[in-house]
């Protein structure tokens, strides 16, 4: 007797935590479902906001610089892979910094020459070696492309 009345308790004891747990697993599923679904509604309208604002600019009259294309060459090819792609990495980096609040601007009102003024004769460091800039190139569309030149600057010896 003794046995059938702690089966009895055991499997009461079962059947009742499963439904506290489910009572607490279902109410916390329930609020996801609701989080989930406010989330989705949520992008939608960005989305939605963001394909207006997007119409809304290509109807503008004046175009805007949207991006930054910055292409660089190095005029000596001595260079390991890993170190030309970590040089042009470096540039990349410091003339898209310097051309930034260039982004957003309208097109119309861009003076071009003020890019190379910008960049040319700037010295950038990268993997151990500077680097001399000078501009070839300029582009101005709402993708503002820049080509530009890194010249290696020899190094001193030490005395």
């Amino acid at each position: 007797m003794k046995r059938a009345q702690a089966a009895a308790l055991f499997i009461l004891g079962a059947l009742l935590g499963a439904g506290l747990v489910n009572a607490v697993v279902g109410r916390q599923i329930d609020e996801l479902m609701i989080q989930t679904q406010l989330l989705r509604t949520r992008l939608f309208e960005l989305q939605k906001e963001t394909e207006e604002l997007r119409e809304a600019r290509r109807r503008q009259k004046y175009p805007l610089v949207e991006s930054l294309e910055i292409r660089v060459r190095l005029r000596e090819q001595g260079f390991a892979s890993y170190e030309l792609n970590a040089i042009r990495l470096a540039v990349e980096k410091r003339v898209s910094e310097w051309l930034q609040p260039l982004k957003g601007r309208e097109l119309a009102g861009l003076e071009w020459e003020m890019i190379p003024r910008i960049i040319d004769g700037r010295e950038v460091t990268a993997e151990g070696y500077t680097f001399r800039l000078q501009t070839n190139l300029v582009v101005i569309s709402e993708r503002l492309v820049v080509q530009v030149e890194a010249i290696p600057v020899p190094t001193r010896p030490r005395s």
